[in-house]
Order: structure tokens, then sequence, then C-alpha cells
């Protein structure tokens, strides 16, 4: 009978997560389908914004009319961002405010740039991402020599990383160097003959 109990127990249970799973997904697609059409109405406000600012450019349109326009747009640009971030939500991620890449929710940093996520990431003492001031490539550490050019990292560079980067495209081949101006032309000796007499 206790075999019989259990295995009701587990049939109960995977029903549940499947009826769980499946409203997840209905409004996972609900949201969806709200994004799609919000994103689309605001593609439209700004068409219409863009003809009403031309039509007042031109002085034959009213500035009031571009005025509501513009709030509708604003109206929209907030009900997107909402719908983003319960669609966020309901994929268990989350946005990095400094590049806007998606993570994981309880990814204290964000995968693509290193930015703290989390107020424990923020406090950490774990040392911030370094790069090399001559040619501009991650420094793993504390060390103070780059292993990609082996320059001192102490020390600051004698050129910009933009001229080191065009050098090494140069050397490499990939783009032409620069043409050196001919030294200017030797006066004729009979000029110089004309003008001692």
């Amino acid at each position: 009978m206790d075999f019989l109990n259990g295995f009701g127990r587990r049939v109960n249970d995977i029903a549940r997560s499947v009826s769980e799973r499946t409203r997840e997904g209905v409004e996972l697609t609900r949201l969806q389908a709200d994004l799609r059409g919000a994103t689309g109405e605001m593609e439209k406000l700004y068409a219409d914004y863009g003809r009403a600012c031309r039509a007042v450019n031109e002085g034959v349109g009213d500035q009031g009319a571009a005025d509501a326009l513009l709030a509708l747009i604003r109206d929209c640009e907030r009900r997107v961002e909402a719908l983003t971030r319960q669609l966020d939500d309901v994929r268990d991620i989350r946005r990095c405010p400094q590049c806007g890449a998606t993570n994981p929710k309880a990814a204290p940093v964000c995968e693509a740039c290193g930015t703290a996520l989390t107020v424990e990431a923020a406090r950490s003492d774990r040392p911030r991402a370094r790069w090399c001031p001559h040619c501009g490539a991650a420094l793993e550490g504390e060390s103070t020599r780059c292993a990609v050019c082996g320059n001192d990292t102490q020390l600051p560079p004698e050129t910009p990383v933009a001229a080191t980067v065009e050098a090494a495209k140069a050397e490499a081949g990939l783009v032409a160097p620069p043409v050196e101006a001919e030294p200017p032309e030797e006066p004729a000796a009979d000029w110089l003959e004309s003008t001692e007499a």
C-alpha cells in the first residue's frame, strides 16, 4: 500500500510541475505577444511623430499634435520596459544596467562586462578588471607585466593604444604603411650660377 501511496504522490507532483510549466509557457507567450504589439505600436507612433514634426517644420502642422504623439511614445516606451521586465522575470534572467546583456538572475556580476549585479557583489573585495595601458589587453591577477605586449603596466604608454594598434596592423600587412613625403629637390646648379654673378 505504501508503494501505491508513494507512486500517487509522485504522479501528483509531476502533474503539478507540468501544470506550473504550462502556466509559465502561457504567460511567456502572452507577454511576448504583448511586447510585440507594444513595439509595433511604438514604431507606428514614431513614424507619425516624424511626419508631425516635418509638418510643423514646414509651417503646416500643429505643435500640439506633435507633443501629444510624443507623450504617447513615452507611455508606450514605459509599457515596453515594463513588459520586458516581466518577460525577464518569467525567463528568470535580468539585464545588466551597464551594458544591457542578459544574465541568470542569481549571477552576482554581469557575464559580459563584469558590472556588479547584486549589492553583495558591489561591496565585495574582489579586484576589478584591469587593462594594459599599452595594448588594451586584459591583465591577469596583480601582474605588473602584460602577457600580450610584455610592457610594464605601471608605466604610462609612450604612444596611445590606437597608434599601437595601427602600427601592429601595418606590421601585419593589414593596412598600407604611411607614404613618406619625398625630400625637396635640390636647386638647379644653373640657378646658383646666375645668382652668384
